[in-house]
């Protein structure tokens, strides 16, 4: 690994910050080097803890072993997250009570780490913060919450480079995750206005929770057997919502997420397009209008597929996706634009919207060609019962393709990557499979065929 750090020291922290991932801490060493990096980084740092008074004597053969465990999951978490652009190396890491369960790291191990090796030149750190606050004369609780951010030196990946060169492309071979330590489908509770949704205990003995475990953890099984030129393995799990909900039933949300620093939902779309599965090109399957064929579909009302259901007089595309996803994520109409909704625009390079044109009058537009969108409160349409049909459909789709066919796919929310020799046994597979959810047959469009001869 050479001396250049891999990121920008220019960049806005704020921007990097809110991009920068969680740390998982549940890599091992898997190479000789790797092993003897962690080794030699154990005992200059607690050379370094002995002489500035940090700890009074050495670590006993068992708690070194448990040390080097820790240390060299917090190391393979900040190599891993140097390589993500667009956080600039960061990622962030709760030092909660009880937030290390399921990983290789302990409260004190990582106290130990997070206190000597910003002193020691190695990581850079920015503490966390917390919002209190007394509502109507009730309890103290935190309103919001940003867990300390760290990143790895110059210095630090200087002394990597000279154990191994550890890029995204080698990462693999020097480290591996731990599966078994995490566990892949997540649970929270309803979101209550801004607060974050909780997470909420799983009941591991649940015969559907049980199924719902088997196959994510035998697709990213799977997925260990291909190469991807992202470097950093995909690690996937489902996140279900509104599990307090009475005779809950694992129907809310669903999606399936990667948990790698480096992935496909964390890097631009136009890099997606570049992405190879075993040294092959890629294409990515995409539904057009997901979840709002999903929604004409499950009622069982006629859906005009001849042109695109976003085109609208008086309306840009731009403007419909955005109420059509205003609606589904209220679970009702949408009745004026939000605060930042003209920023966005501009943003976006889209035309600014003439004054007269309110939120209310927008909406009226797309009800006339889609009368439907005003009755998904009355019909018990929302955005997690939308997301919970898109995940079976997906989550069907890879399923299909892996244990029929032998073929991997790459999720990424509504769409999948597949090689570009795949394409019509995906776009087959992909249709199949959501039209056994919502009955309807969708359209399937993919992505990035220019560069590689489908047009």
């Amino acid at each position: 690994m050479d001396g250049d750090s891999p990121f920008d020291a220019h960049t806005d922290l704020k921007r990097m910050f809110d991009a920068a991932r969680m740390a998982t801490l549940r890599h091992y060493p898997f190479s000789p080097e790797a092993k003897a990096l962690i080794d030699g980084l154990a005992s200059r740092t607690e050379d370094f803890e002995m002489a500035n008074g940090l700890r009074k004597r050495r670590r006993r053969a068992k708690d070194r072993e448990t040390f080097c465990t820790a240390l060299g999951a917090f190391l393979a978490d900040l190599l891993s997250h140097a390589y993500h652009e667009e956080a600039g190396g960061f990622m962030y890491r709760s030092s909660d009570s009880g937030s290390f369960d399921s990983t290789y790291m302990t409260e004190d191990h990582f106290d130990r780490l997070r206190t000597a090796w910003p002193q020691m030149g190695l990581v850079e750190s920015h503490r966390g913060f917390q919002k209190k606050g007394r509502h109507f004369g009730g309890a103290v609780t935190v309103d919001f919450a940003k867990a300390a951010r760290y990143r790895a030196t110059s210095e630090l990946l200087d002394l990597v480079g000279s154990f191994a060169e550890i890029t995204t492309d080698t990462f693999n071979d020097h480290f591996r995750p731990n599966r078994e330590l995490s566990y892949p489908v997540v649970l929270k509770a309803r979101r209550v206005g801004r607060d974050e949704a909780r997470r909420m205990p799983l009941n591991k003995s649940d015969p559907v929770v049980q199924d719902l475990v088997a196959d994510v953890r035998r697709y990213n099984e799977f997925l260990l057997e291909h190469e991807f030129n992202l470097g950093l393995l995909p690690d996937l799990s489902r996140t279900f919502h509104n599990g307090d909900d009475p005779d809950y039933a694992f129907d809310q949300g669903g999606r399936l997420a990667d948990h790698a620093p480096i992935s496909l939902t964390s890097i631009k779309k136009a890099k997606r397009y570049g992405v190879t599965i075993d040294g092959e090109p890629t294409c990515e399957l995409d539904i057009q209008a997901c979840h709002l064929t999903l929604i004409y579909g499950v009622t069982g009302m006629h859906m005009d597929q001849t042109k695109d259901p976003y085109e609208i007089p008086g309306l840009t595309r731009w403007v419909v996706k955005k109420l059509v996803n205003m609606a589904i994520g209220k679970g009702d109409n949408p009745t004026r634009w939000p605060r930042a909704f003209r920023k966005e625009l501009a943003n976006d390079g889209q035309l600014p919207l003439p004054k007269s044109l309110t939120c209310r009058i927008a909406w009226g537009r797309v009800l006339r060609v889609h009368p439907i969108l005003g009755e998904l409160k009355a019909r018990g349409i929302d955005w997690a019962s939308l997301q919970y049909d898109e995940s079976r459909m997906l989550m069907g789709t890879l399923l299909e393709l892996m244990d029929v066919h032998g073929v991997v796919a790459l999720p990424v929310h509504d769409c999948i990557i597949v090689q570009v020799s795949q394409k019509d046994l995906g776009v087959e597979v992909f249709e199949r499979n959501f039209k056994s959810v919502c009955g309807l047959t969708p359209i399937v469009t993919f992505k990035g065929s220019e560069a590689q001869g489908l047009a």
